[in-house]
């Protein structure tokens, strides 16, 4: 880490980083107000609108997080031609992230998670989306060349894979065998409720939560000895070379062939949880492509997963943070 030892080295170093993201891309809305009493019409609450505000959310939050790095992000994903798909267009333009690997399809409609909070919580979701499973492979050609064309001086890769069907298994197949022969990590977000990973086969990371991983193993208690037990099958059965298991307010856990080892969370407070998952896996890998251990980066990803769940709403690291969080570390 001597390359590492100021704030202008980390900035100049993650300036010179390119990372390409695949994924499902959402928009996050969140509405807070107030409420006080019983509708007259049905016994729900009467909530008063007080503000609002949108992020990107799902494969989009990895990328908000990158970004807000400085990194070079390339995002590969479908979008459609209305409007929740316009607003993460803007996102994207607004923080001059590279577009060119976004494919346009009118028979997709953009997907919308909108949360209603009272008082820091929330009392329900709303969620806009009308899946399109079979999209993705009509452009399995495009998305291959296109992948092909951006590989070269790649640090990394990630696959944040939301289920909403932008990771065809083919093309997750495909990425995995062409990071492997251009010998570029990839990291991989797997789907929840997937049921089978084989899917992530050959993978150097994968990164599920503590949810996801009871997919695959539905009694698994929250506990250490079985996580690791659960795990190191895995590992062996597809082998994949690491797995993390973010546990909420137990932390994440670390497992690869000879290791394991688990970090208590970071979070003093703990508001919203969701997208946790997200600024880990960005974060880790950043960590990595700087040329720090996994061990370093758990505990720097660690304590960003615990400052963005400390905070109200889908919310990316922010880049003086994340400096801090290297520079006492090194």
């Amino acid at each position: 880490m001597n390359n590492l030892a100021n704030k202008q080295d980390i900035l100049k170093n993650l300036s010179k980083k390119k990372v390409i993201v695949m994924g499902d891309l959402f928009i996050d809305e969140y509405i807070f107000g107030l409420t006080n009493r019983i509708s007259p019409e049905a016994p729900v609450p009467v909530v008063n609108f007080k503000n609002s505000k949108i992020n990107l959310g799902g494969a989009g939050n990895v990328i908000a997080n990158l970004s807000n790095l400085n990194l070079n992000v390339i995002p590969i994903s479908i979008l459609g031609t209305d409007n929740i798909s316009d607003k993460i267009e803007n996102f994207l333009n607004k923080r001059k992230i590279s577009t060119k690997g976004i494919f346009k399809d009118k028979r997709y409609n953009g997907i919308k998670k909108t949360r209603v909070m009272v008082k820091n919580y929330q009392i329900v979701r709303i969620d806009y989306e009308n899946i399109n499973e079979n999209i993705t492979v009509h452009y399995f050609n495009k998305i291959k060349k296109f992948i092909d064309q951006n590989i070269s001086n790649l640090d990394f890769l990630i696959i944040s894979d939301y289920g909403k069907g932008f990771c065809d298994k083919k093309i997750v197949k495909y990425v995995i065998k062409l990071c492997k022969k251009k010998k570029v990590k990839v990291l991989i977000d797997p789907r929840k409720k997937l049921g089978d990973y084989s899917i992530y086969r050959n993978a150097d990371y994968i990164s599920p939560n503590l949810g996801e991983l009871r997919s695959i193993f539905p009694n698994l208690k929250d506990e250490n000895k079985e996580i690791m037990k659960s795990c190191k099958k895995l590992l062996n059965k597809l082998n994949i070379k690491n797995i993390i298991v973010t546990r909420g307010s137990k932390g994440i856990s670390f497992i690869d062939k000879d290791n394991f080892k688990n970090l208590d969370s970071d979070a003093k407070e703990v508001f919203d949880v969701s997208g946790a998952g997200d600024t880990v896996i960005a974060t880790f890998s950043t960590c990595l492509a700087l040329g720090l251990s996994a061990t370093q980066s758990l505990k720097i990803s660690n304590k960003c997963a615990g400052s963005v769940i400390s905070k109200i709403g889908t919310q990316p690291i922010e880049i003086n943070d994340f400096v801090n969080y290297l520079l006492k570390e090194n």
